[in-house]
């Protein structure tokens, strides 16, 4: 947390993190460790896939067809809490709820919580990038 104190640009995109519903103390400072202040990677799906969280298609050629899967290379600490963050958002978070919600129908659990995990960091990066707090239930006029 002192290092964190120390400079304003981390102290205000750890305050960004903390505000997302789902997003702990925990959370916050290692995706900030992780992606150097946001500045490793450029895009959501990059830390995406370094988390483990993107899938990939697993097919040989045009004859095997096999179902998507995320790699197994992968930051499994990284994944891990992303995904107890998942779980608490998809609880608490109504915006991530009602997302679940929509495509539970179709899809098996762990799927789910793969997809509100991306969310989670889609929805990090474009809070910080922007330098605004997350707000509940937010609709554009447009």
């Amino acid at each position: 947390m002192s290092i964190i104190n120390s400079d304003e640009v981390l102290k205000r995109n750890y305050e960004i993190l903390l505000s997302i519903k789902g997003i702990g103390p925990v959370n916050a400072m290692m995706t900030l460790a992780y992606t150097e202040n946001f500045s490793a990677f450029k895009t959501a799906r990059e830390y995406a896939s370094y988390v483990g969280v993107a899938p990939f298609e697993h097919s040989s050629g045009t004859s095997i067809k096999g179902k998507t899967r995320t790699s197994k290379l992968r930051r499994s600490d990284l994944k891990s809490e992303l995904t107890m963050a998942a779980r608490s958002a998809k609880q608490w978070n109504k915006d991530l709820a009602t997302y679940a919600q929509r495509i539970k129908p179709n899809k098996h659990i762990g799927i789910v919580i793969n997809n509100v995990a991306f969310k989670l960091i889609c929805l990090m990066f474009s809070l910080v990038k922007r330098n605004e707090l997350y707000v509940e239930n937010y609709r554009n006029a447009a």
